[in-house]
Formats: C-alpha cells, sequence, structure tokens
C-alpha cells in the first residue's frame, strides 16, 4: 500500500463515522466506475495512489462526507505540488 494511503487509511479509522449500507455503497461504486469512464474519455488517468485510497473508502464504507476532505487533502498535497513542479520544469527548459 502507498505511504499516503496508509496514512489516510489509520486516520479514518481513528475517528467515528457511521458506515453507509449495502444500497449506499452499491451507489458509491457506480459513480466511482462512471468517473473512471469519464475520465478515460477526457484523456484523464488516476495515479495507482489514488485508486488505491478511493478503494480504501469502499472498504470501509466511508460515506462521502467522509472520504471527500481526504480526496481534496490528497490533491493539494500530492497532485498540486507535482503539477507546480512539472510547470516550472516546463518553464525553465523554454528559457
Amino acid at each position: 500500500m502507498h505511504l499516503f494511503v496508509e496514512q489516510y487509511h489509520a486516520e479514518l479509522l481513528a475517528q467515528p463515522y457511521t458506515r453507509v449500507g449495502d444500497a449506499m455503497l452499491a451507489k458509491l461504486r457506480q459513480r466511482k466506475a462512471e468517473g473512471h469512464h469519464s475520465n478515460a474519455i477526457e484523456g484523464i488517468h488516476l495515479t495507482s495512489e489514488l485508486m488505491a485510497l478511493f478503494a480504501t473508502f469502499l472498504e470501509e464504507c466511508a460515506p462521502p462526507d467522509v472520504s471527500g476532505p481526504y480526496v481534496h487533502r490528497y490533491i493539494m498535497e500530492r497532485i498540486v505540488p507535482m503539477d507546480r513542479a512539472l510547470a516550472a520544469k516546463r518553464l525553465s527548459s523554454q528559457m
């Protein structure tokens, strides 16, 4: 498992929340599949780390109001810095 996913998983398990039921879990799985399909059409491919994070939320039956902040935090801590570094590298190679 990825380090960030392990860290987020431990934090998730440490907090109290009501696990979603089977019907909601089925809806969340469907939304995940639809999201992946939509991303693929747009040429967007999730990292294995982010896919593992989503899988963790499903395994733990975490409701969206609990999992959402983790997704936002992941984007801000992992994806945004990588994008900024890539943009800076591209800019410096153009000079």
